[in-house]
């Protein structure tokens, strides 16, 4: 070929490559800035919407106010869905139709349309799934491609007209992670997968070529296995590494992504990325790496690897592949402890204390000291709680050098025994006028070690939530004589590890004290939330928070050999004290939050919950129980 050929070719790249960059940079602007679909009053049309993830798509969509519509196979159990969602006061309505059937469609959109009104929502969710791979029946896997990949066709070629002619819809499509990476447990499935993303794709791109994108949205959901059938659990038990996602998650995911008119969605959202990064890879490669993802070898023996795709790559030694494993965690670390540092957020006002009282549990180390530093730096009275009496009078020394501020006093305080902190609370009623900050930052954590509290209570939920859900009963009446003032509570982000089950976790003796102090970071966000709902109207406002991951002392416990590794995440990963501390102090002095309250923070900035811990009637049943466990007296202040 000529050089003019190549000349050009190589000009058209240079031209898209300036191109994308810009479009990048608009993409990048929706991952912080991005405006939500409103669906009050909408009409969502959701096929086999009678259980599993559509009836939670459902019922999602109905809790924001949009009209539901479900064409289901099975009318008894679209019926029942619909009731739900009428006893609610949202309008539903229940239709029985095959989505392989083009004529019953076609009376749907009508029956619809007559009933209802348009539909704005189409979400083509109805599908079948088998375990049988190859083995299954050729009538049964011709159904399974039919349901699965004809019917979104067919649907969505029914109502795309209507969607068009009033210049406005949004289709929606239930894929799967098998529509993206091949699941070689289950052929057939990742077939019709495949097909119904290509179909989303392919429409997209006519939407986009015909201009008709601006009205007409569109949203592929790629999920991972969901807990619909109890087939599905034992099969991801056995073949596959990952437990199945909760229905309840998957549907709120779901309709977040509706609600931020997202093209492709994998839940949970990291899958999709690593599985683009694997394509960029060789197939051999890409092998390596599912064989670890998605197929469970038994590392005890020497000779895994041999099983693994890696001994496919031409001179592959095991020394290699350990040295590549290396390679590529170091590379992962430092990439990590580069993007932990660019996201840490920084409280930088200047807004003065000066005046106010602020108590801190906690205080005599880690995030608990560096708060009371800074705060008494702007002129607040700290009294610092502490349980280790020695290691509080030097870190008050030692802040009283650093700030000049010598209005800070010490209090002795172990939130694990409810009668210290009977003791203490008498005390602060007694000498203390007002409360202006309250933060609850004291915690405490081990791996292995079980021990419980003197109240018999398991030591990391006693230290971590009953004591400060006792110790707010008791200066109720101080805070609100105090008001407008503000209680902060120290939580984790590591509550995403961990379930409450409130029939299991509030005492358990037996569990692992690491994963309990997971359990407990839960509990303290649903207390926080329920505070913040029993409060309101009193000038008290209550916000948790994840100060990140930081070497605050609380691992202390963590034995030996364990420690050393968790020194060198520490080195590596973690923030600084001073860093960590930075979102309690925007929520005790922040002037921009005086009238925040019920929100979760993380790095000096409102961030999102996970669905699991929002539901108001956890709270209510952990709140019920909290009372039971800390045996709240007939003269003890009540919330």
């Amino acid at each position: 070929m000529s050089f003019k050929f190549y000349f050009l070719v190589f000009w058209d790249c240079l031209k898209t490559f300036f191109v994308s960059c810009g479009l990048i940079c608009l993409e990048s602007k929706k991952l912080f800035f991005y405006k939500r679909k409103d669906v009050r009053g909408k009409l969502a049309l959701i096929t086999g919407g009678g259980h599993g993830l559509g009836r939670g798509i459902s019922l999602r969509l109905a809790e924001l106010g949009c009209r539901i519509v479900i064409a289901d196979v099975n009318l008894e159990a679209a019926e029942k869905t619909c009731k739900e969602i009428r006893d609610k006061g949202v309008q539903a309505k229940a239709y029985k139709v095959n989505v392989t059937k083009a004529n019953e469609i076609e009376k749907l959109r009508d029956n619809v349309f007559n009933d209802l009104g348009a539909v704005d929502i189409l979400i083509n969710n109805a599908g079948l799934m088998s375990n049988s791979n190859l083995d299954e029946t050729p009538e049964n896997i011709e159904t399974m491609l039919k349901v699965n990949v004809l019917g979104p066709i067919l649907v969505t070629k029914c109502f795309l007209d209507q969607m068009k002619e009033r210049r406005n819809g949004h289709i929606v499509c239930i894929a799967s992670m098998s529509g993206i990476i091949s699941t070689p447990h289950n052929i057939p499935y990742t077939a019709s997968k495949f097909g119904a993303y290509g179909f989303m794709s392919a429409l997209e791109e006519n939407l986009r070529i015909k201009q008709w994108r601006k009205y007409i949205k569109t949203t592929t959901i790629c999920p991972y296995f969901i807990k619909t059938r109890e087939d599905i659990v034992d099969f991801l038990n056995s073949e596959i590494r990952f437990p199945a996602l909760e229905t309840k998650e998957a549907a709120y995911e779901t309709v977040e992504a509706i609600l931020r008119e997202d093209r492709v969605v994998a839940i949970p959202g990291y899958q999709k990325p690593l599985c683009k990064f694997l394509n960029l890879f060789p197939l051999s490669v890409q092998e390596a790496a599912r064989d670890r993802i998605l197929r469970e070898f038994d590392f005890t023996n020497p000779n895994f690897l041999k099983g693994m795709a890696w001994y496919e790559i031409p001179n592959t030694t095991t020394f290699s592949i350990y040295f590549t494993l290396a390679f590529g965690v170091v590379t992962i670390i430092f990439v990590f402890c580069l993007w932990v540092k660019a996201t840490c957020g920084m409280f930088t006002s200047s807004v003065r204390m000066d005046g106010k009282t602020v108590l801190i549990t906690g205080a005599n180390s880690g995030i608990g000291k560096e708060t009371a530093r800074d705060l008494a730096k702007r002129g607040a009275r700290i009294i610092m709680a502490c349980r280790t009496m020695d290691t509080a009078y030097e870190a008050r020394d030692e802040i009283i050098k650093q700030t000049g501020n010598e209005n800070i006093l010490i209090k002795k305080l172990d939130l694990s025994s409810q009668k210290s902190v009977r003791d203490f609370a008498a005390e602060i009623m007694k000498t203390e006028k007002r409360i202006d900050v309250l933060i609850h930052n004291a915690g405490y954590a081990n791996t292995f070690h079980k021990a419980k509290s003197v109240d018999g209570i398991e030591l990391s939920m006693a230290t971590n939530h009953y004591g400060p859900f006792l110790l707010t009963h008791l200066l109720i009446d101080l805070l609100k004589k105090s008001a407008p003032c503000r209680i902060v509570v120290v939580a984790s982000g590591w509550y995403r590890l961990a379930r409450l089950n409130l029939k299991k976790h509030l005492n358990q003796l037996d569990g692992l004290p690491g994963y309990l102090y997971y359990v407990s970071k839960s509990a303290n966000i649903m207390f926080a939330m329920e505070l913040a709902k029993r409060l309101q109207g009193t000038g008290i406002t209550v916000n948790s928070l994840h100060p990140g991951v930081i070497d605050s002392g609380i691992w202390r416990n963590v034995p030996f050999p364990l420690s050393i590794g968790l020194a060198i995440l520490n080195y590596c990963l973690f923030k600084t004290v001073v860093e960590g501390a930075q979102t309690t102090i925007m929520l005790a002095c922040s002037e921009e939050l005086n009238d925040v309250t019920g929100k979760y923070f993380s790095d000096c900035k409102e961030s999102e919950l996970q669905p699991y811990v929002t539901n108001s009637e956890d709270h209510k049943r952990l709140w019920d129980e909290s009372i039971k466990m800390i045996k709240l007296t007939d003269t003890d202040p009540k919330i």
